[in-house]
């Protein structure tokens, strides 16, 4: 995960046209499956957003969950990432039902 703030801005736009790219190709494709993986790429959107929402509030705390030290930043990550899916996947803030909505009122 990037350490200053623009770094983390750059990844969220990144992420952002990423999922209006496949979010565009499922409207052209015209598919059967397209709610689903539409709902799926917000979802994904989503997690990545929460992950690096736990990433900066992380920064403001003095302790580690995991003890401290430079060994323990993957596992901080891989953790984080498990957190933010898990969160994204039971409803997270909300922000991938409001991506889908927009999509299904411009589509």
């Amino acid at each position: 995960m990037e350490t200053n703030g623009l770094g983390s801005a750059l990844g969220i736009a990144d992420q952002a046209s990423a999922l209006r790219e496949r979010l565009a190709s499922l409207s052209a494709e015209g598919t059967q499956s397209e709610s689903s993986e539409a709902r799926e790429a917000a979802t994904e959107f989503e997690a990545y957003l929460i992950k690096v929402l736990l990433g900066e509030m992380r920064k403001t705390l003095s302790g580690d969950a995991l003890g401290g030290g430079q060994s323990n930043d993957g596992y901080q990550s891989l953790m984080d990432d498990a957190l933010a899916r898990y969160a994204a996947r039971a409803g997270g803030i909300g922000l991938a039902d409001q991506l889908i909505g927009q999509w299904e009122r411009r589509g």
